[in-house]
């Protein structure tokens, strides 16, 4: 990999590095300060934070991956993704075994569903129709032991849709 597209996979590993580590703080704190959890007898204390932040991670990889997918061919593309997973993973201190391989492949199998980050509610869709409404149900899940937590679902579909407009305000790559 060039020296220009390795300095791009630095920054977009540490945006995935500094979203992941951010949005899951600021989900659990919407939830507490809002009282959401005590309305729904959610233990906080209880959900398991590092889960939250590995599917953060994984969601962030792949927004990621999409992003460079409208810019680099497929070897580079490769290339990239590989440098900037490894990197991601070293800051986390999370080894690439078999098993992060495999959650791994079932996150980009499953993302791959979604064409869309959200549906668009003038062409009749819930915004939940999207990537971010089926992340935000598995988030709801891992919290509530419900995938149908509208809050919870809502809160997520903003931070991802927050960290997706600042990853495509970075303005590394250029429509040629």
């Amino acid at each position: 990999m060039n020296e220009e597209l390795t300095k791009k996979a630095d920054i977009l590993s540490d945006w995935i590095i500094e979203y992941t580590n951010t949005d899951p703080v600021t989900l659990v704190k919407k939830i507490t300060e809002s009282g959401f959890d005590l309305t729904y007898n959610i233990n906080i204390k209880e959900v398991s934070f590092d889960l939250i932040k590995k599917e953060f991670m994984f969601l962030y990889i792949n927004l990621v991956d999409r992003y460079v997918y409208l810019f680099l061919n497929n070897n580079d593309r490769n290339d990239f993704q590989n440098y900037v997973i490894t990197r991601v993973l070293d800051a986390f201190g999370i080894e690439m075994d078999s098993d992060f391989i495999d959650i791994y492949n079932n996150r980009q199998d499953e993302f791959s569903k979604y064409k869309k980050l959200m549906g668009d509610p003038d062409k009749g869709e819930s915004p939940q129709d999207g990537l971010f409404g089926e992340f935000g149900k598995r988030i709801s899940n891992i919290i509530s032991g419900s995938s149908n937590n509208v809050f919870i679902i809502a809160s997520v579909e903003t931070l991802a849709t927050y960290s997706w407009s600042n990853l495509t305000s970075l303005g590394l790559f250029k429509s040629s």
